[in-house]
């Protein structure tokens, strides 16, 4: 768990800022003055937080106590392998996972709200594979479904969790 004094850009008072996630980026609000800010954690930057800021607004997805932030657009996750195409590779034995296993699309909307969507890649034949669950659903190949944050879907035998990274007051 990564921690660092930072101050703030616009009132100059100290905060401390904890990363108990391990992510790269931490949004929070400075306590005295309300103030959005972003710390990167890779670099030791602090930057003050807008509305048109998208990295830290897409969100993340917490698999085997690993975040693995997302990017806008098409997001592929899978079950490591050296043939693995998955954009997001995860590191198991659970040979239910197929190494292509689903996607997670990410839009960004006229509005700035971000919309996450959930489909499942597997190839059909493979019996091994398991289909996605959403809440006791199994998606079929075709299905897509939109996750809201704290969503727990599961990957043949493997919870992931969506999630967006909260401000801490």
């Amino acid at each position: 768990m990564d921690s660092k004094r930072i101050k703030c850009p616009k009132c100059q008072g100290m905060l401390q800022v904890t990363n108990s996630k391990q992510q790269p980026v931490v949004l929070v609000a400075c306590p005295k003055c309300g103030v959005k800010m972003r710390v990167k954690f890779d670099t030791g930057e602090t930057v003050l937080a807008s509305a048109s800021d998208s990295q830290d607004l897409i969100g993340c997805v917490r698999v085997n106590g690993r975040v693995i932030p997302l990017q806008e657009g098409r997001n592929t996750i899978g079950r490591k392998s050296s043939s693995s195409e998955a954009t997001i590779q995860i590191d198991t034995d659970d040979l239910t996972m197929s190494r292509l296993h689903a996607e997670l699309n990410v839009v960004r909307l006229k509005s700035g709200r971000v919309k996450v969507v959930l489909g499942d890649l597997r190839q059909p034949e493979k019996a091994a594979q398991k289909p996605i669950v959403h809440e006791d659903i199994s998606l079929d190949v075709e299905d897509r479904i939109d996750l809201c944050p704290g969503d727990i879907f599961i990957l043949g035998n493997t919870r992931a969790k969506y999630m967006i990274e909260s401000v801490n007051s």
